[in-house]
C-alpha cells in the first residue's frame, strides 16, 4: 500500500527550502528534518556499496556500473534530502504521511493498512498538488 508522486516535465525545480516552504504553509502539522533526510540517502547508499562489494567478490562477478551510477547519483543527492511529516491533525495517526523528499525524485509515500491509506490519501493528493507532481491515485 503506497503511492509515489513524481515531478511533471513541467515542474521547475525549485530549491528544497522553497518546497519545504511550500509544504509548511499548506499543512497546519509540518515537521523536516534535513540531517534524518541525509541520512535516509546515506542508509541506501550504504547498502548498495555493500552488494556491489559483494558482488565483486564473487568469482564470476557481474557488472556493476549500473549500481556504480546509481550510488553517484544519490551521493550528490545528499545535501538535498528532508525527511518530512505532513498532517492536518496532530493526534491522528491515520491521517498524517511521512517521506523523504529528494530534490527532483520520485516521493514513496507508504501506508501502515487499507484504512491509513484510504484516510491519508488527501493529503498526499495535497503534498503533490502543492508541489506540482503527479500521482496515480486510481
Amino acid at each position: 500500500m503506497s503511492h509515489s508522486l513524481t515531478p511533471t516535465d513541467t515542474t521547475p525545480l525549485a530549491p528544497l527550502d522553497d518546497m519545504l516552504e511550500r509544504l509548511r504553509e499548506e499543512f497546519p502539522v509540518f515537521e523536516s528534518d534535513r540531517e534524518r533526510g541525509e541520512d535516509i540517502i546515506g542508509d541506501m547508499i550504504a547498502h548498495w556499496l555493500k552488494m556491489k562489494r559483494t558482488w565483486e567478490s564473487w568469482s564470476k562477478p557481474g557488472d556493476t556500473t549500473e549500481l556504480s551510477e546509481l550510488i553517484t547519483h544519490w551521493q550528490n543527492h545528499r545535501g538535498n534530502a528532508a525527511y518530512c511529516v505532513v498532517a492536518d491533525v496532530d493526534s491522528d495517526e491515520d491521517r498524517c504521511i511521512t517521506f523523504n523528499l529528494v530534490l527532483g525524485e520520485e516521493i514513496l509515500i507508504s501506508y501502515a493498512n487499507a484504512r491509513h491509506q484510504e484516510l491519508s490519501t488527501p493529503l498526499t493528493k495535497r503534498v503533490a498538488s502543492t508541489l506540482g507532481y503527479h500521482g496515480n491515485f486510481d
